[in-house]
């Protein structure tokens, strides 16, 4: 395993890597020389793709009319609703719904967003 240009993040596995006889790992040793095949193509860091995303949920209350009268309105509802509620999967941090094609835009999960509202006619 190849640590990469100075100054380049690398993912924790990199702390389980061997390096030591006897070690029990299966993280190759890290490789500073360039006589390895570091960057050549293996299954090791593939892993299940399978996920479940939840990406949207809203909730809605229409108002009663006998309370919304009190105010002078015709209707009235209150909201609530989440976008990228919820994202599981066996590869954490990146966004499974992108293309893994060997070259990637290392895109992370979405931001979730949490609106809530009140919707009154007059």
């Amino acid at each position: 395993m190849h640590p990469g240009e100075y100054g380049a993040a690398l993912h924790v596995d990199a702390l389980t890597r061997w390096t030591k006889p006897g070690d029990i790992t299966n993280m190759p040793r890290m490789q500073n020389s360039a006589d390895g095949i570091y960057n050549a193509q293996s299954d090791r860091w593939l892993i299940d793709a399978s996920f479940l995303n939840i990406r949207s949920i809203t909730f809605s209350y229409q108002v009663p009319k006998s309370i919304v009268g009190k105010i002078n309105a015709q209707d009235a509802s209150v909201f609530i609703g989440a976008e990228n509620v919820a994202l599981f999967s066996k590869r954490n941090g990146m966004n499974v719904n992108q293309a893994f094609t060997g070259v990637t835009s290392n895109v992370f999960t979405p931001a979730r967003i949490i609106t809530a509202g009140i919707s009154l006619n007059f």
